[in-house]
């Protein structure tokens, strides 16, 4: 924690700087990346078939913090790690977990309704339709579409 930023610790050509460690920041771990993933952890318990999708957005997201030099890999990597533990401790309560299913039950039949109301606002929403920008996420690997 208080670890310095990629801007902060690092010069132009991506060598560390003389004392980086005196550098104090806030880039570990990233917070966008965790709410990111923890937005994406809640969508793909509603929506377990575009998990994949969704778990892909929420990786680019945290890559574009890399990208733009607000974080260090190690920062985003902490963040999924650490959305993904919450997650555990959540489902390890029975109840908790029973309220979720409740839930996203709930919520899968209401936008259901509301898509049969009309047609066109749910388009997205129809199987085969890819809910990715790119199919490319970086250093996490790639993503492929399947039909």
């Amino acid at each position: 924690f208080k670890r310095g930023r990629p801007y902060q610790v690092l010069d132009g050509e991506g060598h560390y700087i003389e004392n980086y460690l005196s550098v104090k920041g806030s880039s570990f771990p990233s917070g966008h990346t965790w709410s990111g993933f923890k937005q994406a952890i809640g969508l793909s318990l509603i929506f377990p078939e575009r998990g994949s999708e969704i778990f892909s957005r929420a990786l680019q997201f945290g890559e574009s913090r890399v990208i733009m030099g607000a974080h260090f890999p190690t920062d985003t990597i902490a963040s999924r790690v650490g959305s993904y533990f919450a997650l555990a401790q959540l489902l390890a309560d029975d109840r908790i977990t029973a309220t979720l299913v409740d839930l996203a039950k709930t919520t899968r039949s209401e936008i259901a309704n509301a898509c049969q109301d009309s047609g066109n606002a749910c388009r997205a929403s129809q199987p085969g339709t890819p809910l990715y920008i790119s199919n490319s996420i970086g250093y996490y690997g790639k993503k492929e579409v399947t039909e």
